[in-house]
């Protein structure tokens, strides 16, 4: 669970924080300062579901992080990186999509439609670490391929260790038995017993087994999931052969680029980036001269939330600005404006090697990015503390006593 997960959750500790101290004027008075001061440009694409909205916000801010450092991108620094070492996934698959996602980003301009189609990899990437390992469903068949390749060559134990060391990861544990639950009666008895023991009342199960329970769970996990890619794997061999080789992440991907939108897809990423190239440059714009300080990244005391990373710290007409990017062309909403929040009551100026005196939103469709001075969002949002410090204070507490 994240720290937007937990936004979200009206259980979380975090939502409980804010229900607890947010001032609702206060609220309603920043929600108004940051909506974007220009109206935003309609989307190329006409009624796409959720995830290509998602993967067009995903890639531009890839290719915005990448304009603003010079047409240059620190591969290892990016959430795409980390899901390289995301378990139970093909790592030959995630190789070959972080290799696409860093073939065009070359250096070229970051409207260039190649260059569009390597951030999508990226963001591609960026959705497998966020999902715990899930690969878009096109991939389901070189996935059962490498499985079964893997279960053949090293039998159950292979995947038994796997599963045992996976059970040190409660989020991607809870999000892998859910995906479990397939249709065969005795898998699906087998996967609601290792729930039943394991997830707790919390929205977060704590998984807290003696070294015996964890190789009996990692053999129960093993031999449902052998099971499963057996079963499937028989059938999906039959229609694509036997060999791994022969399925090729490049033309899968490719594929999976086409469903998102093709040539709508581009123009639109394309579109929100050449904004943001022309704000720079433009006298007149709020992002006139801005220069990118800090790119992407998560904060030292992310743990505490199970993961909270934003977009950039951007210096601006003398401000260093922490700022989130938006690419909706709806209002924003309570849930934006407590990230924003959320990000600056994470930060620890002790562990984190960075600075910032206000917080903001880049509003990608319009080119605007509205900022407020961090005191005075604490003095309106959060009026019961003194201080950031204090809030910061009290909130360290009320989610490490959570967890």
């Amino acid at each position: 669970m994240s720290l937007t997960s937990q936004i979200r959750d009206g259980n979380s500790p975090v939502r409980q924080f804010f229900k607890k101290f947010e001032n609702n004027e206060g609220r309603r008075e920043c929600l108004k300062l940051l909506q974007s001061s220009i109206p935003p440009r309609p989307p190329q694409l006409v009624n796409a579901p959720a995830v290509v909205y998602a993967f067009v916000g995903t890639a531009s801010d890839y290719l915005i992080r990448y304009s603003a450092g010079g047409n240059s991108l620190v591969f290892d620094n990016t959430i795409a990186h980390q899901a390289l070492e995301v378990e139970f996934c093909d790592k030959r698959c995630l190789n070959d999509l972080f290799a696409i996602g860093q073939r065009n980003l070359d250096g070229r301009v970051a409207t260039d439609a190649n260059a569009v189609y390597s951030a999508t990899a990226l963001a591609t990437l960026d959705n497998v670490y966020r999902t715990s390992g899930r690969l878009p469903e096109l991939f389901s068949s070189l996935n059962v391929r490498y499985r079964y390749k893997q279960l053949k060559e090293h039998g159950l134990g292979d995947l038994q260790d796997r599963a045992i060391k996976a059970i040190h990861k409660p989020l991607w544990l809870e999000a892998k038995l859910q995906r479990m639950l397939f249709t065969h009666r005795k898998q699906r008895k087998l996967v609601q017993s290792i729930q039943h023991r394991l997830i707790q009342p919390k929205p977060t199960p704590r998984v807290a087994l003696n070294k015996k329970q964890m190789e009996v769970l990692g053999l129960e996990i093993a031999s449902g999931s052998a099971v499963r890619f057996l079963v499937d794997a028989e059938l999906v061999l039959k229609r694509i052969g036997n060999k791994v080789e022969d399925c090729p992440t490049e033309s899968l991907f490719q594929t999976y680029y086409k469903t998102l939108g093709g040539d709508s897809y581009t123009q639109d990423v394309s579109n929100i980036v050449a904004t943001f190239l022309r704000a720079v440059k433009d006298p007149d714009s709020e992002l006139y001269n801005a220069r990118l300080v800090v790119p992407n990244r998560a904060l030292a005391n992310s743990w505490l939330v199970g993961g909270a990373d934003f977009d950039f710290v951007v210096e601006c007409k003398g401000r260093m600005i922490l700022t989130d990017i938006k690419t909706t062309k709806r209002p924003l909403v309570t849930e934006h404006i407590r990230q924003l929040i959320g990000y600056a009551l994470l930060y620890d100026e002790t562990k984190d090697d960075f600075t910032f005196s206000d917080v903001g939103i880049y509003h990608s469709r319009s080119g605007s990015i509205r900022s407020l001075p961090l005191d005075s969002v604490i003095r309106k949002y959060l009026p019961s503390f003194k201080s950031i410090s204090q809030a910061r204070e009290q909130f360290i507490s009320e989610i490490a006593t959570a967890e």
